[in-house]
C-alpha cells in the first residue's frame, strides 16, 4: 500500500497542493544537505518520496512543488540512482515545474571520453545525453572530467556549471 505524504514534511508555507516559484527537492537520503542548501537560499525544500518494491522497481512522487525545481542528487552507485532520477523528473515536470536544474555533488560516468578498447562505449556520451536530455541546467562539483576540458563540451554552451569544494575545504581549515 502506497504511503501518502506527510504534510509535517512539508515547509508550512508550502501544502502538497501549492506551487512556489522554486523549491530544492531530495531523496531520503540527501534530505539534510539539501534542506541546509534550501535554508541558506531561503528556498523552500521539498521531499521525493519512494519506495521499492520486492522486485527492486521503485516507486517515486513528489509534492506539487515549484515552476522552478531544483533536484538535489548524489549520482554516487549511479546504476541504482539513474532509473529513480529519472522517474522524479517526470514527475516533477508533471506537476507543473516549467525548469528543472540538477545539483550534483558527483556526477557518474564522466571519465570515459573515448573507447580504449574495441566494442566499449563512451560512457560520457552516453550518460552526458541522458542527464542533458532530462534537465535543463546541471550543476556539478568537481566533476571528474579525464581529457574533457569543461562541462559545456559535455552539456552544451550555458547548459552547466562546474563548482569546486577546494575553496570550501581551505576555508574550513583555516
Amino acid at each position: 500500500m502506497e504511503q501518502p505524504i506527510s504534510d509535517a514534511l512539508l515547509p508550512q508555507e508550502v501544502s502538497k497542493h501549492s506551487i512556489v516559484k522554486e523549491a530544492i527537492f531530495a531523496f531520503d537520503d540527501e534530505q539534510k544537505q539539501a534542506i541546509s542548501i534550501a535554508e541558506s537560499l531561503g528556498m523552500a525544500f521539498l521531499p521525493i518520496m519512494q519506495r521499492h518494491f520486492p522486485d527492486g522497481e521503485s516507486l517515486v512522487r513528489v509534492p506539487d512543488g515549484a515552476k522552478k525545481a531544483y533536484l538535489y542528487r548524489s549520482l554516487h552507485a549511479p546504476n541504482e540512482k539513474l532509473v529513480e532520477l529519472m522517474l522524479a523528473v517526470s514527475a516533477l515536470r508533471a506537476h507543473g515545474a516549467e525548469e528543472v536544474i540538477l545539483i550534483a555533488p558527483y556526477l557518474p560516468y564522466m571519465r570515459q571520453d573515448g573507447a580504449f578498447n574495441r566494442g566499449e562505449a563512451i560512457s560520457q556520451t552516453v550518460i552526458g545525453n541522458l542527464i542533458g536530455d532530462l534537465f535543463d541546467h546541471i550543476i556539478a562539483v568537481d566533476p571528474h572530467l579525464h581529457r574533457t576540458p569543461c562541462l559545456s563540451h559535455v552539456f552544451g554552451e550555458g547548459r552547466s556549471t562546474s563548482l569546486t569544494g577546494a575553496v570550501a575545504i581551505a576555508d574550513h581549515y583555516r
